[in-house]
């Protein structure tokens, strides 16, 4: 696990536990649940950076899942315009 600063983690897009209903039979949260809070904290980026509230992801081009994320663990969303 990665220890971050707390000026950071004021600026996670957002940042949740995860709950039991995200968790495969490895005990291990679903990759897919992962991608879609990737997705989720691109569009609070977007609206952070637009006056619109309507976004589509159109792509992503590569994620790499370095370790594993478990039930109970408080995940931080972080997301950047570029």
């Amino acid at each position: 696990m990665v220890e971050a600063s707390p000026d950071i983690l004021r600026d996670a897009a957002i940042r949740l536990t995860m709950m039991p209903r995200d968790t495969n039979a490895h005990g291990t949260v679903f990759g897919g649940i992962i991608l879609s809070y990737i997705d989720v904290a691109g569009g609070v980026e977007a609206v952070r950076h637009t006056r619109h509230d309507r976004f589509v992801t159109v792509a992503m081009k590569e994620v790499i899942f370095h370790e594993p994320v478990f039930m109970g663990d408080l995940v931080s969303f972080y997301a950047e315009t570029l």
